[in-house]
């Protein structure tokens, strides 16, 4: 038995051989090859045939609601908002340009409903590390959270769903109004301010009345 997992642009494809023949399946990420491989083991060790498993597997799979990348269901969110009325078209940029830079070069071609808290987290703290201002991180938080919130009560098969990103002051981190010091305070420009109530007006929170 042989098995191997390559990577391409914007896939990776594993190839089975054994007994002289070989199956190569496609997959999106280095991740879901090695979920592939590993199940592929252990078929072998229970006696199974790996190919017909997976094969199985894979179209039951197929049976499942496909969901957009986020970076499709972005797209299509903040173009709603801006046709709304909700978001001014400077807004959805800045939104656009954040999330390009920071959120899909790890979660832009996933599936909106395999992205978690966790990994929307991960983002955060990498803008954090890079000691980037609490305006751009809510330049892509707050789009995640009225993106994800659109999507629950829209998509019946995201029904239920817990917002990834609605709790994520784990990441954030504490506000830094606590300080005394005035000259410290960190405060959203005048260009920041509309922004910033476009986001909570594309969520629909009372706050943005």
């Amino acid at each position: 038995m042989g098995m191997t997992a390559r990577q391409r642009v914007k896939k990776v494809l594993v190839t089975y051989q054994r007994d002289k023949k070989r199956v190569t399946w496609t997959v999106p990420t280095m991740t879901d090859a090695k979920a592939l491989m590993r199940m592929v083991r252990d078929k072998e060790l229970d006696g199974i045939n790996p190919v017909g498993a997976v094969e199985r597997h894979r179209a039951s799979s197929q049976t499942v609601t496909a969901h957009p990348t986020l970076r499709e269901a972005m797209e299509k969110w903040v173009s709603r908002q801006i046709e709304n009325q909700e978001f001014r078209g400077a807004t959805g940029e800045a939104y656009s340009y954040a999330l390009a830079t920071w959120a899909y070069p790890t979660l832009g071609d996933a599936s909106v409903g395999k992205i978690t808290r966790v990994m929307i987290g991960a983002v955060i703290e990498r803008m954090r590390a890079a000691k980037k201002s609490r305006a751009l991180i809510a330049h892509v938080r707050m789009p995640l959270k009225g993106l994800y919130t659109w999507l629950i009560d829209g998509e019946e098969s995201l029904k239920g769903m817990v917002n990834p990103a609605a709790d994520l002051k784990l990441y954030v981190g504490k506000r830094a109004h606590r300080r005394k010091d005035p000259a410290k305070l960190d405060y959203f420009t005048q260009d920041e301010g509309p922004m910033l109530l476009d986001a909570a007006r594309g969520y629909g929170t009372r706050w943005a009345a």
